[in-house]
């Protein structure tokens, strides 16, 4: 049995207002006050909330929702403690280098830089990127996803062709955005399950990921 207090909900909540990418439902069904029996009809962008992108995102042939293997979105994670700057800051290498120690070949690094609280205000844009060194850094431990607390990742810019989206893609490396309560697992190791609908042709999914601690 699982530990309920060792149990971190690192997705954010969907609401039926105020998302920045599309999200509306509707009620199909009998709803009189009788005989309630309703489904759901759901339109969803497949960027809502914290979500997983896979190769399909930037990639032609890459690899789809359906297609993109599920034990690369459960495994042994690193949480790196990466705030305290402002947006379009970059995330150098040498504030990742001082978790050698921590990282593992393998792993599914997260970055926690303090954004997730702007998610849903008018700064939603706003966030730290990483730097091409770090990124290449981090992609030297193989590591199966790479996920932040915020919008993005990506170098600052127009027509930058989003560098560290295409180091990961062309590995086969998840990136995870918008994650939530990174904060409550900075600095340790945990076991993560962020699990994505295997719908075909779609190139990120919406998901409720947790963290198990230690």
């Amino acid at each position: 049995m699982i530990d309920k207090e060792k149990v971190v909900d690192l997705s954010h909540r969907i609401l039926r207002r105020g998302e920045n990418f599309p999200f509306h439902s509707d009620y199909i069904g009998n709803r009189s006050s009788e005989d309630w029996y309703v489904m759901s009809n759901i339109f969803i962008g497949s960027h809502v909330g914290t979500h997983v992108e896979v190769p399909r995102h930037h990639v032609r042939d890459g690899l789809d929702c359906l297609h993109y293997p599920l034990e690369n979105l459960v495994g042994d994670c690193v949480t790196l403690d990466c705030s305290g700057k402002e947006v379009d800051e970059p995330i150098t290498l040498e504030e990742v280098m001082r978790y050698k120690a921590l990282i593992r070949e393998g792993d599914i690094i997260f970055l926690w830089t303090g954004f997730d609280r702007y998610h849903r205000t008018d700064r939603w844009r706003d966030y730290r990127y990483i730097a091409e060194d770090a990124m290449e850094w981090l992609i030297s431990f193989h590591p199966k996803a790479i996920g932040v607390d915020a919008f993005g990742i990506e170098i600052p810019g127009e027509n930058t062709g989003e560098p560290n989206h295409m180091r990961c893609f062309d590995r086969n490396i998840a990136v995870v955005e918008a994650l939530d309560n990174l904060e409550q697992i900075k600095n340790t190791r945990t076991t993560v399950f962020m699990l994505i609908l295997p719908m075909e042709g779609v190139d990120a999914c919406p998901v409720r990921a947790i963290a198990v601690k230690e």
